[in-house]
């Protein structure tokens, strides 16, 4: 509930209106100045209620907020939880992972267990050939192992 703001005794709407759009723009403001952990989850939590309860329309009022939020908590995450680029060994394995395999099942693909275990340490390079038979092997793209 507003409350009203009286001047020389009368009631100053004008005013009220003023002051309430002031506090609603001062919370909102709050929320996409993410300046540390608790107010990141609380973001965080605002925009996990929109994308579950606001459709996801251009004609949303709320989807140009959801829009400077999300940068919002983009930001904070870019500076607060850096992450590194993954080299292509990190693809590899995560690869080998994810297909549940083991590193003699790339024998065939790599040519010899003992190249697979060298690529895997680090004390090998993939070569164009290796991308080229790992990509087929894997069906992705070959840009998947440059970093």
């Amino acid at each position: 509930m507003l409350s009203m703001t009286k001047t020389n005794g009368k009631t100053n709407i004008a005013s009220t209106i003023k002051d309430a759009q002031s506090k609603a723009a001062h919370n909102i403001m709050h929320l996409l100045v993410i300046k540390n952990k608790s107010s990141y989850k609380t973001a965080l939590a605002v925009m996990e209620h929109l994308m579950l309860n606001a459709p996801d329309t251009e004609d949303n009022p709320y989807h140009d907020f959801m829009i400077l939020l999300g940068r919002s908590i983009e930001t904070y995450e870019k500076e607060h939880f850096p992450t590194r680029k993954a080299s292509d060994v990190d693809v590899l394995r995560f690869l080998i992972e994810q297909n549940g395999l083991k590193q003699i099942d790339l024998a065939p693909v790599l040519g010899t267990a003992s190249i697979v275990c060298e690529i895997l340490s680090g004390k090998r390079k993939l070569n164009k050939r290796q991308i080229e038979a790992l990509s087929k092997y894997f069906k992705v793209s070959p840009m998947v192992f440059f970093a």
